[in-house]
């Protein structure tokens, strides 16, 4: 087997603003070899599942609803670079606590610099079934939680320690995290799509969430343990882990939830082929109209849409859209859609692309 030599990921490697990236995720694989740490190796994960998917947007902070708590220039520190809306089960409450705390609709805000990528914050909806009271805080934490290390090199480590509060009318939540990452091997990992030359990082994220409430006569103390394992393979260029394995284990019990990159989906804009021919969209930045050249994939019935960097889509009457021969324009400028990013998607049975559109 022919030998590679580790790759060196750098904060270039991260997301971009309007990055969007498409995963298929897997509930409890099994049969599959992923702890193995060590230099060259090989992981076969070619004949991994489809699962279901999931597609995780990178946007601007400003277009956020919580912009002011994390683009102030007087807490640099909390100054995030871009955001993302929070994961699922990235806080998975054990269902006997289910009936006394929701937390949804999140946001994740990330700092990037050339020494590391970290998570400055959050923020979300909480609710509180049994007072019917809903919050919409947003958590700075202590110090950022720092997710990379730059370069990421194998024998890296390092330890992150912090913890943040949440004021409620009657209490208070509470968590203390602990983050130990270690870059502990690099080599090959194949997926259904494709292989990559990676670098890993394996993180051990232990958290103690707690809930306290006093109203009346009710009186709420719990408290949540959680640790997270999880592995995850780093490529150049990709921006996120094109493979992660990862593990929780609360109250509930143990799951693990291994995800990998959906390759053909063009994740950073740039122009992309099929046996259909090239597509093309430009101008890019656009003022007052978007061109978009297909070739013959519109004889396979593709449908296009446009979506803002917040996951919102924006609906376009046709009125505003003409086509002929595979070529499409979108009058931009008589529909006003406003300035900012966005993504244009081009769908069809067998074909799925996503370019990032800059409009002025």
């Amino acid at each position: 087997m022919q030998g590679f030599s580790q790759v060196t990921i750098d904060s270039s490697d991260m997301p971009d603003l309007g990055d969007n990236y498409k995963f298929h995720t897997i509930l409890n694989p099994s049969g599959y070899i992923y702890q193995t740490p060590g230099t060259n190796i090989t992981w076969d994960f070619s004949s991994m599942p489809a699962g279901t998917t999931r597609n995780d947007t990178f946007f601007s902070v400003l277009a956020t609803p919580y912009a002011s708590d994390f683009n102030d220039n007087y807490d640099p520190i909390h100054k995030a670079s871009i955001s993302s809306n929070m994961v699922e089960g990235e806080f998975p409450i054990p269902s006997a606590f289910a009936s006394m705390i929701t937390i949804s609709n999140g946001f994740d805000y990330f700092k990037q610099t050339v020494s590391n990528y970290a998570q400055v914050g959050l923020a979300a909806t909480v609710y509180l079934p049994l007072l019917d009271s809903t919050y919409h805080p947003a958590v700075k934490f202590t110090v950022p939680d720092v997710i990379y290390k730059f370069p990421v090199h194998i024998g890296d480590a390092d330890t992150t320690r912090l913890s943040f509060h949440v004021n409620l009318d009657f209490g208070q939540l509470f968590e203390y995290r602990t983050r130990i990452n270690h870059v502990d091997a690099w080599g090959t990992v194949i997926t259904p799509y494709r292989s990559y030359q990676v670098i890993r990082v394996k993180s051990d994220v232990y958290r103690h969430d707690s809930l306290s409430i006093r109203y009346y006569t009710l009186a709420i103390d719990t408290t949540v343990n959680t640790t997270h394992v999880e592995y995850k393979w780093l490529a150049k260029g990709y921006g996120m882990p094109v493979v992660q394995f990862r593990t929780t284990t609360n109250p509930d019990g143990v799951n693990t939830l291994a995800s990998y990159l959906h390759d053909p989906v063009n994740h950073t804009g740039i122009e992309s082929k099929n046996s259909s021919g090239s597509i093309l969209v430009y101008p890019n930045p656009a003022k007052d109209l978007i061109n978009i050249s297909t070739g013959n994939v519109f004889i396979h019935g593709i449908s296009i849409s446009i979506q803002a960097i917040t996951g919102k889509f924006i609906p376009v009457p046709e009125k505003y859209i003409t086509q002929n021969n595979g070529n499409v324009v979108i009058n931009i400028k008589d529909y006003r859609l406003e300035s900012g990013i966005y993504l244009v998607r081009i769908q069809s049975p067998e074909y799925n692309f996503i370019q990032k559109v800059v409009v002025l």
